[in-house]
């Protein structure tokens, strides 16, 4: 996937039992690099979203995942790459100035 903007939005959907979650963690890695960098932390809601300008990651060809936090204990990664992910079979991000 391809975007050329000074910005874009991250989204995605909170498990059923969201009402345990207190925040989420989102990290990004470069494409084909094995070590997440954290970006940010979200509070839980109805529809977490992180808006990611270039104070939070440079322009690159980055990889996503987010982690649920409950009772300060972090769950596993859903990344962007994962079977599941939207679009299906996984995507990354081709991210270029506009």
């Amino acid at each position: 996937m391809r975007v050329a903007a000074e910005s874009f939005v991250l989204a995605w959907d909170p498990p059923a039992d969201a009402s345990e979650i207190d925040s989420y963690h989102v990290y990004a890695r470069p494409r084909g690099e094995y070590q997440w960098q954290s970006v940010s932390e979200v509070q839980a809601g109805d529809t977490p979203t992180l808006t990611v300008t270039q104070s939070l990651l440079t322009y690159g060809t980055w990889e996503f995942a987010v982690a649920a936090v409950a009772g300060g204990v972090e769950s596993d990664f859903h990344t962007s790459m994962d079977d599941d992910a939207m679009p299906a079979t996984g995507w990354f991000l081709e991210w270029t100035a506009p």
